[in-house]
């Protein structure tokens, strides 16, 4: 096969993450994936995705990734990438440069916003004019150089391992300013990637069924989740890290069912649904569900969900004494997985 291009790419096994990757027309058909891709009788990637619909188009990881990945796992721990953590506008606009002040000669992208936790994260700033990392200068539509391609400039920090040094150059205030911090790898990202093998966390009482709210779950609704689905918890799930960075690493609790017991059976929710309190408790994890239910003394369990979720309730000892009786009749061996 010819190589076509070299470029960032979305890879569908997480389906929320973009690295490097080799355009070829050499077949990549399913069930090629994992296998090599040979040059010269020398590995020179790992075939992993096609593009649906498009004849002869198909991609492989290229070895700079493949070597990230083993150098990674020489201490017996998989780290992931790194995660730059910010969201940038290209300098093409001649009248957007100048309004910032760049000097003539000069390129790089505007620094919008920088999420919490990232690489960036309090050491570059909104406004500031990105002209560089590790050296690499940053063209005003957002590139770097890498042989004789364009790709985003995004890869400089992929290819550093966590903790390793990055080294940015910006233009603030009038002055160019040179700034350092350790790669970061942002935790809460998972949310958004694809799973394989792992079982979901849940707590099982009374017949309610709470799970976190992640991509996973999402994608049981359906592929137009997105259209279809709770516009509260899609709020939740695409936009509220952007409206509101101080909630970022708040989890958010999903009911995403009831098994019916005459405990519940009177209960008329359209689920899924995000749960805000349980007796009054917010609830930001599993954990708080547990000991929200497990703490309350009074006659009655109060739950209260997102947007026009409303409020339902539960009669504590009918809900305590079915508990054991709903596990069995549902053959659940435990409560809670956490």
């Amino acid at each position: 096969g010819i190589v076509s291009r070299v470029e960032s790419r979305g890879y569908v096994h997480s389906g929320a993450d973009a690295h490097l990757v080799v355009q070829t027309d050499a077949a990549i058909n399913p069930g090629s994936s994992g296998g090599p891709v040979v040059q010269d009788g020398r590995v020179v990637g790992v075939a992993f995705q096609g593009f649906p619909g498009a004849d002869n188009m198909g991609f492989f990881i290229p070895v700079p990734v493949v070597r990230h990945f083993l150098a990674n796992l020489e201490d017996g721990h998989y780290d992931g990438f790194p995660d730059s953590g910010i969201d940038t506008t290209p300098l093409l606009s001649p009248a957007y440069r100048r309004e910032r002040g760049l000097p003539a000669g000069r390129s790089g992208v505007v620094v919008d916003r920088v999420a919490p936790g990232g690489t960036a994260d309090g050491v570059l700033r909104p406004g500031d004019v990105l002209l560089s990392i590790g050296g690499q200068t940053i063209a005003n539509d957002g590139t770097i150089r890498l042989g004789d391609a364009r790709v985003t400039f995004e890869h400089t920090i992929d290819m550093l391992q966590v903790g390793a040094p990055v080294r940015f150059t910006v233009w603030r205030e009038g002055q160019e300013v040179a700034l350092q911090a350790p790669a970061r790898r942002i935790a809460r990202y998972d949310r958004n990637r694809n799973r394989y093998g792992v079982a979901p966390d849940y707590v099982v009482y009374a017949g309610l069924v709470f799970m976190r709210l992640e991509a996973e779950l999402l994608k049981t609704l359906g592929r137009g989740w997105p259209q279809s689905a709770n516009r509260d918890l899609v709020w939740d799930q695409l936009f509220r890290e952007a409206e509101r960075p101080e909630e970022a690493d708040r989890e958010v609790i999903v009911l995403t069912r009831v098994l019916r017991h005459a405990v519940n059976s009177q209960m008329a929710m359209a689920l899924p649904l995000g749960v805000v309190r349980i007796n009054g408790r917010p609830i930001h994890s599993l954990a708080d569900v547990v000991e929200a239910f497990a703490s309350n003394r009074e006659r009655f369990h109060r739950i209260e969900f997102e947007g026009d979720g409303g409020i339902e309730a539960l009669d504590r000892e009918r809900a305590e004494a079915a508990q054991p009786e709903i596990l069995k009749q549902y053959a659940i061996p435990h409560d809670r997985k956490l």
